[in-house]
């Protein structure tokens, strides 16, 4: 036998190890290959970017028929075109993009350079925000041949569509999410209203001129939904589900917008619209305002669960693209969708016909033309703290912050939630948030817990302030001028202040003596800052209106909340309506609670345009 055989038979196990990891090496690269590879795959759910995050896709099967990479200055533009599998859908393609980098990206919103676009939409958000949304509409046909870049090679997406479905003029909802410098993604959708009882042409005409119309009604309501789910999986990292359009009932919808503006044909009015609505003739501008927002509230499909989805890694493939949704409740059916939407575009032509004093009135406070400039960023630091070991612990503090936050998300801001904050966790969160302002940002600041005032200074408790003495306070809670200070120091464009800490002094002082006065004392904002407190100079804040209040949310934060989603209002506006109705709940439960505004602003500036 060899003397070298002992040796080849240890060895002959290492190969076989080693040609099986080389085997399953290959395995794992042929599932992480460009997107390209994914041609022909069927999806459901969502396409799954090679950016991390996945772009949803309306119920159904859609085939991958194409894709592509399309250079720019600065960036790659990764497209795929997916066929929906359905017999003789009203969606049969769609046209997918997203980028390579993360960029600076600019405002493409604005309708006076969309072109031939119509139904310029941007859903609440602002050109000044950091994330944006827009929808636009066009009259388009299928790609084919077209030299122009945006269209050019993805043809040959749909080499296997017949010369009819060439030819047929279609809706083309456009829909663009993305965060500046950060996650961008479109699609595309082409609609067949044409096959479905209305040209496009029709529809767009309607749409341009404010008619009410089924189609327009149905393709608004949707193509919003559609954008807003889009927002919660490429910019929120979250799972979600989108339903498909569906072709409108002119004949069902025509009718009910009918009843809800009591022009029946020869019967008597309906003085109870559907859905609970006021008679239109007895609303004012104001409550039509607001029924138009919870109209159009009512019109989104119910949210995503709260948990955000595990992120993929992973490039498009065949056996990953598919995004799971589980939890999630049933969307309307798209006959509510376009009956809510209706309704809403019925509402705006009320607005219009307002009596002549009513409209003298908007007039004489119109608003501005213009919000902050493109590209100003906004930031937000919220604290809520309820946890005290000290004094006494709070109850809505905590909820008041999360509300806040997510409410100051949804109007573009970047914005860090902290609650139960300790003296160096506090002190430590504004220092660090200091560091992220620079010149030009937009910022705000909340506090909801304890405060007291020393000597004519305002201090903010953490929660693990004792409260030994006077000097104790001032050493350990963080005083609201130096917040105040920190952000002019950094030369923000505009820096709002809110402060839900006027309750009763915490402290009982040492042989029956109170350290501090109950409430917080006028306080100096500087140019470009404005500070509201939740209730005047010794004066205590609600939490509660009564012990059947049942509201997570105090008095004076569940107002703001509520007018901080009212779009087209001046910030100085918002807090000035929000003081006006603090004061009269506060009344009617015979309680005096003035919320004190300080305002140091130049300019006008907007929470939602």
């Amino acid at each position: 036998m060899p003397a070298d055989l002992p040796r080849l038979m240890t060895l002959r196990p290492l190969a076989a190890t080693f040609l099986c990891g080389a085997v399953l090496l290959l395995a794992l690269c042929a599932a992480v290959l460009p997107a390209h590879a994914a041609t022909g795959a069927v999806l459901s759910g969502a396409l799954v970017t090679d950016r991390g995050y996945s772009i949803p896709l309306p119920a159904g099967r859609w085939r991958v028929t194409h894709t592509a990479e399309q250079p720019q200055t600065d960036h790659t533009m990764k497209i795929s075109v997916l066929r929906n599998e359905a017999a003789d859908p009203l969606v049969p393609y769609l046209i997918l993009r997203w980028a390579s980098e993360d960029r600076a990206w600019s405002d493409f919103c604005n309708p006076q350079t969309s072109g031939q676009a119509f139904g310029v939409e941007r859903l609440g958000s602002q050109p000044n925000q950091i994330v944006q949304r827009c929808a636009r509409m066009y009259v388009s046909a299928l790609p084919h041949g077209a030299s122009n870049p945006w269209w050019k090679g993805l043809d040959q997406g749909f080499l296997q569509v017949d010369s009819a479905l060439r030819r047929e003029s279609m809706l083309l909802a456009e829909l663009s999410s993305f965060r500046w410098k950060g996650a961008y993604a479109r699609v595309e959708a082409f609609i067949r209203s044409g096959r479905h009882g209305v040209a496009a042409g029709t529809i767009r005409d309607d749409w341009t001129a404010g008619r009410p119309q089924p189609w327009r009604s149905a393709v608004e309501a949707w193509t919003q939904q559609y954008l807003r789910q889009m927002e919660e999986s490429v910019l929120n990292g979250r799972s979600v589900a989108v339903a498909m359009l569906q072709s409108p009932t002119a004949t069902s919808v025509d009718e009910k917008i009918r009843q809800m503006a009591g022009a029946g044909t020869g019967s008597r009015p309906n003085t109870q619209p559907a859905s609970g609505a006021t008679a239109p003739a007895a609303m004012s501008r104001e409550q039509i305002e607001e029924r138009i927002r919870q109209m159009a509230e009512a019109t989104r499909v119910p949210g995503p669960p709260a948990a955000p989805a595990p992120v993929t890694a992973a490039p498009l493939a065949p056996t990953a693209a598919a995004v799971p949704v589980t939890g999630q409740p049933p969307a309307p059916s798209s006959q509510e969708l376009a009956r809510l939407a209706a309704e809403v575009a019925r509402l705006r032509e009320e607005l219009k016909s307002r009596p002549p004093e009513q409209a003298a009135n908007a007039a004489r406070n119109p608003p501005p033309a213009q919000a902050a400039p493109s590209g100003a960023r906004r930031l937000a630091l919220v604290i809520g703290n309820d946890a005290y070991q000290g004094v006494a612990k709070l109850q809505n503090a905590r909820s008041d912050a999360r509300a806040m936050g997510d409410m100051l998300t949804r109007l573009g801001y970047r914005v860090r939630v902290r609650v139960d904050l300790s003296e160096r966790a506090l002190k430590d969160e504004l220092r660090s948030f200091k560091s992220e302002v620079q010149g030009g940002d937009e910022v705000l600041f909340f506090f909801a817990g304890h405060g007291v005032q020393l000597a004519g200074a305002n201090y903010l408790l953490p929660t693990d302030i004792r409260g030994d003495s006077e000097d104790q306070v001032r050493d350990d809670a963080l005083p609201l001028q130096k917040v105040l200070d920190d952000i002019q120091e950094r030369k923000a464009r505009f820096a709002l202040a809110i402060v839900d800490a006027c309750r009763d002094n915490p402290f009982k002082g040492v042989a029956g003596r109170s350290i501090g006065t109950r409430g917080l004392a006028p306080t100096t904002a500087a140019t470009g800052q404005m500070v509201m407190f939740s209730a005047g100079a010794g004066q205590q804040a609600l939490d509660r209106l009564n012990d059947r209040d049942r509201d997570p949310n105090g008095l004076f934060t569940r107002v703001l909340l509520k007018e901080l989603d009212k779009p087209g209002q001046s910030v100085d506006r918002v807090l000035r309506t929000v003081r006006t109705q603090v004061v009269e709940m506060a009344r009617s439960v015979g309680h005096e609670q003035v919320p004190a505004l300080y305002d140091q602003t130049v300019g006008e500036f907007f929470f939602r345009r």
